[in-house]
């Protein structure tokens, strides 16, 4: 593959690259300012044209296709502005308990940058709206392994009680590639546990956010009596087990 040798003429530490089945995967960083660029590349079939997509902003609404000749792509991936690039941000949907709760847990973590609070709908049998948060994570900050770690030991996830209809157990994943990685995720951290645990991993469709005045609830409301005996146990797991991910800074306990 053509673009391969072009993509090799990059030196190791300004590129990351990812090569796997014709299709090839760049991380540009400028490491002065912390700014990365993400281009995504497929050689067409019969010529030597390459099919670009590269992000310019933090949202996958912004990703930006263009094709150019293969010997051009070194160029652009050297000389290409970094100064409107920002940090590409990943979510995943989690649900399990209170979304009061589940939104403050991940509110303190460093490497989130947002957590929507409202109730999310899956399809089929999971189609009613139940409590939830989205998450919007930088991956290269916080992976979605610890996430997902973190969202286990923050809710009774091996407890299938009576309010499971209000507080479905899950994870909400939005493609079939995050869909894989968590169920191997979730196999994997089964084995720390002695039950089982009972959390799905669930297809995305559908986000329902809280009234304006329940969002940010902890950290409008810090001393109410509700997040003193529900939210501030949960933020003392953090403390406990995943203090390095923790904003110390973010904590009222």
């Amino acid at each position: 593959m053509r673009l391969l040798k072009y993509i090799q003429l990059i030196p190791k530490w300004y590129s990351q690259v990812l090569y796997q089945q014709k299709k090839i995967s760049v991380t540009k960083t400028d490491y002065s300012s912390g700014k990365s660029i993400k281009v995504y590349a497929k050689e067409l079939s019969g010529n030597d044209f390459i099919s670009l997509n590269y992000y310019i902003t933090s949202t996958s609404e912004s990703l930006k296709p263009c094709e150019m000749p293969s010997e051009k792509v070194i160029d652009f991936l050297l000389n290409f502005s970094l100064i409107e690039i920002s940090v590409v941000m990943d979510k995943i949907g989690f649900g399990g308990g209170c979304h009061w709760c589940t939104e403050a847990v991940f509110q303190t973590l460093i490497g989130v940058s947002k957590v929507d609070q409202g109730f999310i709908a899956s399809t089929g049998e999971n189609s009613t709206f139940s409590e939830a948060v989205i998450v919007h994570f930088n991956p290269d900050t916080i992976p979605l392994r610890l996430l997902v770690e973190i969202h286990f030991r923050t809710h009774k996830s091996t407890v299938n009680h009576q309010m499971r209809s209000k507080y479905r157990s899950a994870i909400y994943v939005f493609s079939e590639v995050q869909f894989d990685e968590v169920r191997q995720m979730l196999k994997s951290i089964q084995k720390e546990y002695d039950n089982n645990l009972i959390t799905e991993v669930l297809s995305f469709y559908e986000f329902k956010p809280s009234e304006i005045p329940f969002a940010n609830y902890y950290y409008n409301n810090p001393d109410k009596p509700f997040c003193k005996n529900h939210i501030d146990p949960k933020l003392r797991i953090l403390l406990k087990q995943f203090s390095n991910q923790v904003n110390l800074k973010k904590l009222n306990i």
